[in-house]
């Protein structure tokens, strides 16, 4: 016979879900949103939050520039924090900024520089998906105009994809493969 432990350090949200959420994802979560620019992800996000109706302690945004407006929606939200990926050139900030025990965190991650992070801060951004969402009652959000630029490490740790049609051969190419169907543009 198969006995479950359980994990007292992981967070599970266990809110039993409504109607009125349908099949919205519960927290803590981690959903990719890829496609390109225009596209809706960053509306999306903020639309598929508000419709959680989950009350977060702390909303966290990772973003190419901390002077840009797209963010102004939600900067009235508790705990609000905009992060540039320019504020720490070695490290991202500390896990304890985007995480926390006894509440409920999301952190935007908008259009992270992949492929200029360096292995230090690629290895944060990977743990912070593998291990800091379930123990840090953490929802991440990764939006991305090129979803095969996104680690595979981190894509591997994602629960929900939300997809839009790419000019981009190869990603649609891969996402056929990954899912068995045929995406049709």
């Amino acid at each position: 016979m198969l006995h479950v432990y359980e994990n007292p350090e992981k967070v599970l949200d266990i809110t039993e879900p409504t109607d009125e959420r349908g099949v919205a994802p519960v927290h803590p979560c981690r959903i990719v949103m890829a496609g390109p620019a225009g596209c809706g992800k960053r509306n999306l996000a903020l639309n598929l939050l508000k419709r959680l109706q989950l009350r977060f302690d702390k909303w966290s945004v990772l973003t190419l520039d901390k002077k840009t407006t797209e963010w102004q929606k939600i900067e009235d939200q508790p705990g609000f924090r905009l992060f540039s990926w320019d504020d720490s050139k070695d490290r991202l900030p500390p896990l304890s900024e985007f995480t926390q025990k006894d509440g409920r965190s999301v952190l935007l991650i908008d259009e992270a520089p992949f492929s200029r992070l360096g292995r230090e801060r690629l290895s944060q951004l990977e743990r912070l998906f593998a291990h800091g969402s379930s123990h840090g009652s953490l929802s991440l959000i990764i939006m991305h105009q090129k979803c095969t630029s996104i680690p595979i490490e981190i894509r591997n740790n994602c629960q929900y994809f939300c997809l839009w049609a790419t000019p981009m051969k190869p990603c649609m190419r891969y996402f056929e493969d990954m899912l068995g169907l045929p995406i049709r543009q």
